[in-house]
């Protein structure tokens, strides 16, 4: 166990042994209070206020007591800690009692090679019941470990950090364990909840024997997300509520109930809606769980009021900002491992009477999407895709069947098709089409002339071109 003498003879600490012996030892920090109930033997008691319940000591037998004051001790504190042969220290005022505390766990953790003892353990649960226990638990593994400290959560986005970390993205993506950066050493934690990943710890310059406590903070860490998590879904629930009351017109005391969730009301927001492009239904609710988690994580790490709800085949997203730019970092933001959703955004709208029109804004832009992009925004819209979505289904497939059904029968291998595709947005350039699509200018040339045969059309009329886009244009709505 470490001794009073290894604190005393730390001159930044500014401590003075008043009475009693340098060579008692120590196994314990505690901080007096009136609320404390019991003492641990062998314990360096600090005193930073006046403190009434020493019939405590009688039975615990502490080693020390640091008194805080300007002046020197009264004499019958002095008497009292001879008597209880209690060794008594001073420390000077404007000194820390932080710093003694710190300290004093050093030499505890040395000590112990780095496993956790009672008292540590206190000292970093404390943490969690601050107003941000993340920052304040990596905060006292900086001073504990003299190392730098980021927690990031599952799609990296940075949750709390404490030290300098100059880490590329790379880091992020490490496997679980100890990495060689150029100069130190990087740890990386993972940290789960129900088999599944929840944030990542990573921690520069740690020295391995401080390991075993960075695990004992990952439990603990752990349990502040699992705390955080079942308040953001009770929160997250009544922000479903007031969208679908907010939706259907029947929100009462609307501006004061978007208040509360930092909306200015008057201020532009945008609806955002996203669903998988292709899922099987037993893993639609599963996969839309994760699809909202990530974008509400993404929408509270950059601090823009939302709203969001989960409905039956897609999620949906209401922000306060009239910022649509953000569109393609939130669609990243939404990718998961197995692929990204398709996601369509409104016009920016201050209109709070008629959210609908700016929700059925948001699907037309998402049914208009180019599988290939992902994402688009309703001020993207192509005009003739949004007219011909007001038409029925089989009305679709009769004007298709018009316009381009021979040439579907017989284009087998979709050659034709793709090159009628990639001929429409630029007639005017063969030589060009065809170093783009890599083949040769007579085969380009002969595939043109097989698809005016089918069509029974020539392609230098524009108003063939015109049947020819709009039916592209159908065959994308067929296929959504």
């Amino acid at each position: 166990m470490p001794r009073l003498s290894d604190l005393l003879n730390q001159p930044r600490l500014g401590l003075s042994l008043d009475s009693g012996s340098a060579d008692s030892s120590f196994k314990a920090v505690q901080v007096l209070s009136e609320e404390t109930l019991w003492l641990e033997p062998h314990s360096l008691c600090l005193m930073p206020k006046p403190f009434s319940h020493f019939d405590l000591f009688k039975a615990a037998q502490p080693a020390a007591l640091i008194y805080h004051a300007q002046t020197a001790p009264a004499e019958s504190l002095r008497l009292w800690c001879q008597e209880q042969e209690l060794s008594l220290i001073t420390l000077p005022h404007p000194q820390s009692f932080e710093r003694v505390q710190e300290a004093a766990f050093k030499l505890l953790l040395a000590e112990a090679d780095g496993l956790v003892s009672p008292t540590i353990y206190a000292y970093l649960l404390e943490a969690l019941e601050s107003d941000k226990p993340e920052k304040d638990m990596l905060e006292r593994l900086e001073k504990l470990c003299a190392a730098h400290f980021a927690l990031y959560n599952a799609w990296g986005g940075l949750l709390a950090q404490a030290g300098i970390m100059n880490l590329n993205e790379r880091a992020l993506k490490l496997a679980e364990g100890k990495h060689q950066t150029e100069s130190e050493n990087l740890w990386v934690f993972q940290i789960q909840l129900g088999g599944m990943a929840k944030a990542k710890l990573l921690a520069l310059g740690l020295e391995d024997r401080f390991v075993p406590l960075l695990q004992t903070c990952v439990q603990l860490l752990a349990h502040s997300l699992q705390h955080k998590d079942l308040q953001l879904e009770l929160k997250s629930t009544r922000k479903e509520a007031l969208f679908e009351e907010w939706l259907l017109g029947k929100a009462q005391d609307l501006r004061f109930r978007l208040a509360s969730y930092s909306f200015d009301y008057g201020i532009d927001y945008v609806v955002m809606v996203a669903r998988p492009k292709k899922q099987r239904k037993a893993a639609l609710e599963p996969y839309l769980i994760a699809l909202k988690e990530r974008g509400d994580g993404f929408f509270t790490g950059l601090d823009f009021p939302f709203l969001s709800a989960r409905r039956e085949s897609h999620c949906v997203w209401v922000i306060s900002t009239s910022n649509t730019a953000m569109l393609a970092a939130f669609y990243e933001a939404l990718w998961s491992a197995e692929e990204g959703p398709r996601l369509g955004s409104s016009l920016p709208s201050a209109n709070y009477a008629d959210l609908n029109k700016a929700y059925q804004q948001a699907m037309q832009a998402l049914d208009a999407v180019d599988s290939q992009i992902g994402y688009a925004s309703f001020s993207n819209l192509d005009p003739i895709y949004a007219s011909l979505q007001g038409l029925p289904r089989d009305r679709l497939e009769a004007l298709r069947e018009a316009f381009i059904g021979r040439l579907q029968k017989a284009d087998k291998s979709g050659k034709l098709r793709e090159t009628l595709k990639a001929y429409l947005k630029n007639p005017e350039d063969l030589t060009g089409l065809a170093k783009r699509m890599n083949v040769h200018s007579n085969t380009l040339r002969y595939r043109l002339a097989k698809i005016e045969g089918l069509i029974g059309k020539p392609l230098s009329k524009p108003e063939t071109l015109a049947q020819l886009y709009l039916a592209q244009q159908m065959d994308a709505l067929l296929e959504d």
